[in-house]
């Protein structure tokens, strides 16, 4: 439905995902947003995951211990995760040594690949990862949030978090259904959701001199 959208016209304005809007959608909560991000999760994992084309949707039997976190921008899903509660599930990531305490797990990190320009896609990145933290952190009152992400993500979300995120264990090559992706074991402690900010506005002022005419 939205393969052929201009997504040349996103634009984030002078803070962080300014145009965009955040949706939270917590286990037994029902929203047309969530289809769209089973979509988006077929498009990333569905390959990876073995499922049938025939459904076009991924979803898992994690899903109704999970809560979605999504950034919209005009009704449209353009990013999003799912963090899983692990006090109810327990854990499931295998690679990862698991401190003691409250955490949430943080998978099918995406971004809409119709969004190309590097400039927003940090924007919505940040905005996603504000999102996750205040809800963790200062909502829930989580101690870590664990992922086992993917070396690009990686490298994005150490950007945002900084001293907060730290790598839990070697870098490791996961084959399945044909398909090899490096994941690497990461830990988030719980961090100030201000300080996130100010250091990613810091960032911003290069990109926006860049764009000043001289």
């Amino acid at each position: 439905m939205f393969d052929e959208f201009d997504f040349s016209a996103l634009i984030t304005g002078s803070g962080p995902g300014s145009e965009c809007s955040v949706v939270i959608i917590e286990p037994g909560m029902s929203r047309d947003l969530q289809e769209q991000f089973h979509i988006l999760r077929y498009r990333s994992f569905g390959q990876w995951e073995g499922t049938d084309p025939q459904i076009g949707k991924e979803c898992d039997r994690y899903d109704p211990y999970s809560t979605a976190i999504l950034v919209v921008w005009e009704g449209i899903v353009i990013a999003g995760c799912r963090l899983i509660d692990g006090e109810q599930i327990g854990v499931t990531l295998d690679s990862i040594p698991f401190d003691s305490g409250r955490h949430f797990e943080i998978s099918r990190m995406l971004i809409r690949s119709e969004v190309k320009d590097r400039a927003t896609r940090d924007r919505v990145m940040f905005a996603l990862c504000q999102a996750v933290a205040e809800y963790a952190f200062e909502e829930r009152g989580y101690d870590d949030l664990y992922c086992d992400t993917r070396l690009p993500f990686y490298v994005a979300l150490s950007r945002i978090f900084e001293e907060s995120l730290e790598q839990i264990g070697p870098e490791h090559d996961v084959k399945k259904k044909g398909k090899t992706l490096t994941l690497v074991p990461t830990r988030i402690r719980s961090t100030s959701v201000p300080a996130m900010r100010q250091h990613f506005m810091r960032r911003l002022q290069p990109q926006k001199a860049a764009l000043e005419p001289a």
